[in-house]
């Protein structure tokens, strides 16, 4: 099993906001419509957060859909039963076609890419760490025992992942710990 320290997790994720270029050795580098996806050469997936235009307007796209509204039948079915918001459950599909074959030992996501990467870690039953993770999924229709080695990262003061986590309905995979800003940061998310 691939491990990473939070540090090297951080570090890793910024990396992915610079592009390729700035990433350690790639299997694949792709992005299709909206998600960027990166898979390094130890089958670490980095799936960094919004960073486009088009990104922030679907961002306003937040209704419920099961799983199957985008044909997830075809890879999970535990996925497609279940309900979810339907940026993260639309991008974490796209995602999961630009990998292909390709299989993920540890998922590393953060904002849009963590709502994605609780939706991927599902699927392919993989550690993974989240950035300032929203919730995901309309927990009254869960259709599954979550699959719990995940780790929620959160910045104390972050208002992304309190705005849509809604008191037992909206939830999250995993342990969530809360560590205070970083010294030197303007912003906490």
């Amino acid at each position: 099993m691939t491990t990473l320290t939070l540090t090297e997790a951080a570090e890793l994720l910024g990396k992915s906001y610079d592009g390729p270029g700035a990433m350690p050795p790639l299997k694949l580098d792709k992005q299709h419509k909206y998600a960027q996806t990166y898979l390094t050469q130890d089958d670490i997936l980095v799936i960094p957060g919004m960073n486009q235009n088009i990104d922030r307007l679907r961002g306003v796209d937040q209704w419920h859909v099961p799983g199957w509204f985008y044909r997830w039948g075809k890879y999970n079915k535990d996925i497609s039963k279940s309900t979810w918001l339907n940026l993260f459950v639309h991008y974490a599909l796209d995602s999961l076609k630009l990998l292909g074959t390709h299989r993920p030992k540890f998922i590393l996501g953060h904002s849009l890419g963590a709502g994605m990467t609780q939706i991927l870690a599902q699927h392919y039953k993989v550690p993974a760490i989240c950035f300032a993770v929203p919730a995901v999924c309309d927990g009254r229709k869960l259709t599954f025992t979550p699959y719990e080695t995940i780790l929620n990262i959160q910045i104390e003061g972050d208002w992304l992942p309190a705005l849509l986590h809604d008191k037992g309905v909206l939830q999250r995979f995993g342990r969530t710990e809360i560590v205070p800003p970083p010294a030197g940061h303007a912003s906490r998310h």
